[in-house]
């Protein structure tokens, strides 16, 4: 019990001090490579808490890798309903909310 509340708060200590562009393409891939499993779950919270911080953290890093790797899930996934399809929808409205549309046009870069 004590193992998994100190990697709980090394994964959160991570996601809230941690390179947020970098941070977010790691979970997605993730999120990709491990599909229907326990670190796909995991690492779907962990996008998800990300993505509430997208206003406060997106201001200067660059999401062209996000971008790219949030598209590469989509294509990847061929239930559009599934958890992992609405959570990376999910995100990229965060991302548009934050930054604009032109964030979508970042997918070109990186």
């Amino acid at each position: 019990v004590q193992l998994m509340r100190a990697l709980n708060l090394l994964v959160l200590k991570i996601l809230e001090h941690g390179e947020f562009a970098g941070v977010l393409t790691a979970l997605l891939q993730i999120i990709r490579a491990e599909r229907h499993g326990k670190l796909e779950e995991l690492a779907l919270k962990c996008m998800l808490k990300a993505a509430k911080t997208v206003p406060e953290r997106s201001g200067g890093a660059a999401l062209g890798p996000v971008v790219n790797e949030c598209a590469a899930l989509l294509a990847a996934d061929a239930a559009a309903g599934s958890v992992a399809a609405r959570a990376v929808k999910t995100l990229l409205n965060e991302l548009v909310k934050a930054r604009g549309a032109d964030v979508l046009a970042a997918a070109g870069e990186g």
